[in-house]
């Protein structure tokens, strides 16, 4: 059985995290974009993989401005800039099942664990309350993250648990997952 919290953001960024030099992401595709000013500290923070290397390394996104962010829509960023700034996920939380699986898949294409374990732990509160696996979302999630991510153990977990899915399709190799540990 899943646990109901896989786990909470241990540490939150100290102060120093919030001065210094800034980096301004671009967020959006198309026509859609928006200029989001970070601190440089606070995402090689939560992003120590990602942003760490991009930004103090010899890589070319070391010396782009704006930093290109195309892989997320502007209004669910706004719920990671929050998450960067807090350490949580914003406090209405009303987000839709699609709107947290694509922050977790943001949080696993940019190496962000504290994101997706936050994100997880909403996931499991509305999968407590709602009690069914939205299946019309499997297909995206198995399109973007690795066999082997927690996201997909999660949804077959819960598929097996209840039984219960709503929409259709339903990605037919759920069968071959395995449930594990969901903390990233």
């Amino acid at each position: 059985m899943a646990p109901k919290t896989v786990s909470r953001v241990r540490e939150l960024p100290p102060k120093s995290c919030f001065r210094g030099e800034t980096v301004y992401l671009l967020v959006g595709m198309g026509s859609e974009q928006e200029i989001f000013t970070e601190y440089k500290n606070i995402l090689c923070f939560y992003f120590p993989g990602y942003f760490q290397g991009a930004l103090s390394g010899a890589f070319s996104e070391a010396s782009m401005d704006p930093l290109s962010m195309n892989a997320i829509d502007i209004r669910l960023y706004e719920t990671v800039h929050y998450f960067l700034q807090r350490g949580q996920l914003s406090e209405d939380s009303d987000l839709s099942w699609e709107d947290l699986f694509r922050i977790w898949l943001f949080g696993d294409q940019h190496i962000i664990p504290a994101l997706q374990n936050e994100v997880m732990d909403v996931l499991i509160a509305k999968f407590d309350t709602d009690r069914k696996v939205p299946a019309k979302c499997i297909p995206l999630i198995y399109s973007n993250a690795l066999s082997e991510a927690h996201l997909r153990t999660l949804l077959v977990d819960w598929t097996l648990r209840t039984g219960l899915l709503y929409y259709e399709p339903v990605a037919t190799d759920l069968v071959n997952e395995q449930p594990m540990n969901l903390s990233v």
